[in-house]
């Protein structure tokens, strides 16, 4: 029970951050009530129960049935087993904080190039209550302030992201984190035949969870 109370917990959370994804910053996160985007139908509470209402909806909307996409489901899911293995000591607060915060930024990386500062202020703050900033994280906020300003070819918030995961992992896997990111952005440009700019969090934030299932 106590499993299945932490899971659904991680999955609640992870709801509330699609909904945060929707609509920070251009709209309220409190108002109005969640709704269909494309028939703005307001959602029952049956429509709103993580993962088992985009199951029995067959991840269409219960009103028009339009295609819910599944990033919904899938955020839900892995912020819940996210919660259930801090739980059962597998992670600790700040790796599971920082898990969310990778998470959010990545799915705005991906969707629309754009770094959302607050959010990352937010969870930066709270993790630098539980844990001691490292040299490590202080050359990560310069490198971020150099990139703002321009001197660096490379986005200030990949930075931001990177002060954030060097508070919760030892300098040498930093490191390795810093080589899987490179290596599998290096590969994803050569297999696009892209030398346009890509969305980096999203590299960052898959081989932080490549770090933590090894570290298990």
């Amino acid at each position: 029970m106590k499993d299945f109370l932490f899971f659904a917990l991680g999955a609640s959370l992870g709801s509330f951050f699609g909904l945060v994804i929707d609509r920070f910053p251009e709209a309220s996160i409190l108002f109005p009530a969640s709704h269909c985007n494309h028939c703005k139908k307001p959602l029952a509470f049956r429509d709103l129960i993580p993962i088992l209402s985009q199951l029995a909806n067959r991840f269409r909307c219960r009103f028009c049935q339009t295609k819910v996409t599944p990033w919904y489901g899938l955020i839900e899911l892995i912020c819940g087993l996210l919660c259930l293995f801090t739980s059962q000591g597998f992670l600790s607060i700040g790796q599971v904080l920082v898990a969310y915060t990778g998470l959010v930024l990545a799915i705005y990386d991906c969707k629309t190039q754009t770094y959302p500062l607050m959010i990352w202020l937010i969870s930066f703050s709270l993790s630098s209550l539980l844990l001691p900033w490292t040299i490590t994280t202080a050359v990560c906020i310069l490198l971020a302030g150099l990139a703002q300003l321009g001197k660096i070819p490379m986005g200030s918030g990949d930075f931001l992201f990177m002060a954030s995961l060097s508070l919760v992992l030892p300098l040498q896997a930093f490191l390795w984190l810093l080589q899987m990111a490179s290596l599998a952005g290096m590969s994803y440009c050569i297999f696009r035949q892209t030398r346009s700019s890509i969305p980096f969090i999203p590299f960052l934030t898959t081989a932080f969870f490549i770090i933590l299932v090894l570290r298990f």
